[in-house]
C-alpha cells in the first residue's frame, strides 16, 4: 500500500509545511502540496479510482480532511488519515491521546477504523458529504465571521471567540423547520442547529457530547432563540459538553438521534459543513454507515 502526504499550505494555523521534514525523515517521497481549493478532492479521487490500495495522509484542517473525504467516497481501496494543522483541528478531539496524529512514525504504523459519513443535499442539487459536523444559525456566522476576524487578529485560537461575540452584537435568529425521521417536527425559531457525526466545533465546543463516529445516526442539536444574557449563562456548559445535565436546558434544546433529517428555511442562508461555507433553503441529511476506513496512529484511541 502505497503512502502519500497532502499538504495544504494553507490551512489554519499555516504550519502544514514544517512536518515536510519529517515525513521525508521517515522516508516517504508522495509528497503533494495542494495549490487551490478543491485540490485535495480532485488528486484523492484521481488516484482512489485507479484501484491503487493507497493511504492519504491530509496534512491540513477539517475542511481539508473534508475534501479527501469526498475524493475517497466509494472507493474501498483507500484509507484516510489526518495530520491536524488547521485552526480548530475538532475531528481528532474526538480521540484520546491526539498528540500522536503529530507523530508522523505513529500515524505509518497505525490501524484504522471504519467511520459514517453523513451525506448532504442542499436544495436538491449540490450533494456532499462529511465526518464531522455542520452548523446552521449562529455557529455558521459565527464561522463567517471568524474568517473575517482571522486577517485582522493574529491569535488563531482567538478568532472563534471573537467571532462568537461579533454576533452577539447583531440580531440573530431564524425560523425554520426541521424534520426528524421519526415523525418529530420543530418548527419555531432557532438560535442555531448542528448536525453531527462528531462531537466538537469551532476549535473546542463539545456541541454534540454524545455523538459517535461510527453508530450509523446523526446528533442533531436545535437551540431555541433565547435572549443574550441566558445565552451567555449556557456559554460554558455548551463549550464543556455538560449542558444536556442541566435539568434548565429542556426548553431550551432539542436533541435527538436520527438517521435522516431535513431542514428547511423561509429564507437563503449559509450552513458551515466541516467549515465550508454553502448557502440553501432546504437541506437533506443521512447518515451512512461505516463507509470510510480512517487511521487511527498508534498510541491514539476513539
Amino acid at each position: 500500500m502505497e503512502n502519500y502526504f497532502i499538504i495544504n499550505p494553507a490551512a489554519g494555523n499555516k504550519s502544514a509545511e514544517s512536518f515536510i521534514p519529517a515525513i521525508e525523515a521517515a522516508g516517504q517521497s508522495h509528497i503533494h502540496i495542494t495549490t487551490d481549493s478543491g485540490g485535495a478532492e480532485t488528486f484523492v479521487r484521481k488516484l482512489a479510482e485507479s484501484g491503487r490500495p493507497c493511504r492519504f495522509y491530509i496534512v491540513g484542517g477539517d475542511g481539508t480532511l473534508n475534501e479527501a473525504v469526498n475524493g475517497a467516497f466509494g472507493c474501498d481501496n483507500v484509507q484516510i488519515g489526518l495530520i491536524p494543522a488547521g485552526t480548530g483541528n475538532d475531528f481528532v478531539r474526538c480521540f484520546k491521546n491526539r498528540d500522536c496524529f503529530k507523530n508522523i512514525d505513529a500515524q505509518l504504523a497505525g490501524k484504522t477504523m471504519r467511520i459514517d459519513t453523513i451525506k448532504a443535499v442542499l436544495d436538491g442539487k449540490k450533494e456532499t458529504r462529511f465526518v464531522n459536523m455542520a452548523n446552521v444559525g449562529f455557529d455558521c456566522n459565527v464561522v463567517i465571521s471568524k474568517n473575517e476576524m482571522k486577517r485582522r487578529y493574529s491569535a488563531e485560537s482567538s478568532a472563534y471567540f471573537i467571532g462568537v461575540f461579533h454576533e452577539l452584537a447583531k440580531n440573530y435568529g431564524q425560523k425554520i423547520r426541521a424534520e426528524f425521521d421519526d415523525g418529530f417536527i420543530y418548527d419555531d425559531c432557532q438560535l442555531l442547529c448542528t448536525i453531527a457525526n462528531g462531537r466538537y466545533c469551532g476549535g473546542g465546543f463539545c456541541s454534540s457530547p454524545e455523538a459517535e463516529l461510527s453508530d450509523g445516526m446523526i446528533d442533531v442539536c436545535v437551540i431555541n432563540k433565547i435572549g443574550r444574557l441566558k445565552l451567555l449563562s449556557f456559554f460554558k456548559k455548551y463549550h464543556d459538553g455538560t449542558y444536556l445535565d442541566d435539568p434548565k436546558a429542556d426548553n431550551i434544546f432539542v436533541h435527538r438521534k436520527t438517521k435522516r433529517f431535513a431542514i428547511e428555511l423561509e429564507e437563503e442562508s449559509g450552513i458551515s459543513i466541516d467549515g465550508e461555507i454553502y448557502y440553501f433553503k432546504r437541506a437533506e441529511f443521512e447518515a451512512e454507515s461505516k463507509k470510510i476506513a480512517f487511521i487511527v496512529p498508534d498510541g491514539a484511541d476513539i
